[in-house]
């Protein structure tokens, strides 16, 4: 029997979260580290979730290894936890076996008990009101006519009401009643200088740390086999997470998934649909995508993974895979009506959903 967990991590004050700039492995090249201003994620990663989830499922079972080369405790870690890691392959249709954790949800933020997500960068930022510029406090996508034929004979459509100086909001939206809620009152930055201890020529560097506004945090689903651990050990937990081990409360309360969306009118009368990337989207074939769209609205962002090869001791096994293109969560694609099911079909990725990634929805007008 499966259950499923409401995952809260609430950091423990500052945080840093490497990302494209920081990413490296002890052995890394003096090259490779001559950025001279880092700075930290704002959101934790998917593939950082899963690994903490697998470590907490460990160490709550007693079956962490003493050490690298203890291979005393494999086949229940197996059992536990499954064998494999994550990564990106061919076989994106197959299921994952990490044990008895079954899937993870996509992460957000969290205002208190409310979930927020990602402004849909087909908000129109400002509104003019008796001639007077003001900001739209809900989300109010933009109006999108026909613009002619495109040189294969299919129409195309563009927003009508789009300013380019306005630009694109990148808020959050709590979307039970599609208020905004400003990026700036739920991250806050804080800089400071460090010495690097490998660069030959100036040693200063400057990293940005991020912490969380009053009242929120982070939280997920978590979907796990029911005797995954003892009752009495689901308990809180302090977990460590990103390159400078930054301290995060780990919380557990049985709770199932509710749909966040289940007030919105997801139909249109247009000859598109509108499809919203709740979580980070990778795209193997991005010219497949594009050929059913009639218009998009999306960002992008890099990722790497660790993953593990043959090696004497933990850093030398560890390296980084290539970089990967995805979407980031509030893309908006509008999609031909009669290629949605190619569109869905070009997304649907059993294993990057199983652990929280390509999740779309459909969006009304």
């Amino acid at each position: 029997m499966e259950i499923q967990y409401f995952c809260r991590l609430t950091p423990l004050g500052e945080y840093f979260l490497g990302g494209e700039k920081t990413f490296d492995f002890g052995n890394a090249k003096a090259d490779s580290k001559n950025n001279y201003f880092i700075h930290s994620e704002e959101e934790i990663s998917q593939a950082t979730v899963l690994g903490m989830l697998r470590f907490v499922m460990l160490k709550k079972n007693q079956l962490l290894s003493d050490g690298w080369k203890d291979q005393s405790k494999v086949q229940e870690q197996n059992a536990l936890i499954g064998k494999t890691g994550f990564s990106i392959n061919e076989n994106q249709n197959t299921l994952c076996d990490y044990g008895k954790l079954k899937s993870i949800s996509p992460v957000l933020v969290y205002q208190g008990e409310k979930a927020l997500v990602h402004m849909p960068l087909n908000h129109k930022v400002y509104k003019v009101n008796n001639e007077e510029k003001q900001k739209n406090q809900k989300y109010t996508p933009f109006r999108m006519k026909e613009a002619g034929y495109s040189d294969i004979g299919e129409m195309t459509w563009l927003p009508e009401d789009f300013v380019a100086k306005d630009g694109l909001s990148y808020d959050y939206m709590q979307p039970e009643d599609k208020t905004i809620v400003e990026k700036g009152a739920v991250f806050q930055k804080q800089n400071r200088t460090r010495v690097s201890k490998v660069s030959q020529e100036d040693g200063f560097f400057k990293k940005t740390y991020q912490f969380l506004g009053k009242g929120y945090s982070f939280g997920f689903y978590a979907t796990m086999e029911e005797d995954w651990c003892k009752e009495e050990e689901i308990t809180d937990e302090i977990v460590y997470l990103g390159q400078e081990k930054s301290a995060f409360l780990l919380s557990f309360e049985k709770k199932e998934q509710t749909d966040l969306f289940a007030a919105w009118d997801d139909n249109t009368d247009k000859a598109y649909q509108i499809y919203y990337t709740l979580s980070d989207t990778y795209l193997a074939n991005f010219a497949e995508i594009k050929e059913t769209l009639c218009y998009g609205i999306i960002d992008k962002k890099s990722y790497r993974f660790l993953t593990k090869k043959a090696g004497a001791d933990y850093v030398c096994s560890r390296k980084m895979s290539e970089r990967f293109q995805f979407v980031k969560a509030g893309s908006i694609f509008y999609v031909r009506k009669e290629r949605e099911q190619d569109f869905i079909r070009a997304l649907s990725m059993n294993q990057l959903q199983q652990i929280g990634f390509n999740y779309v929805r459909k969006m009304g007008d």
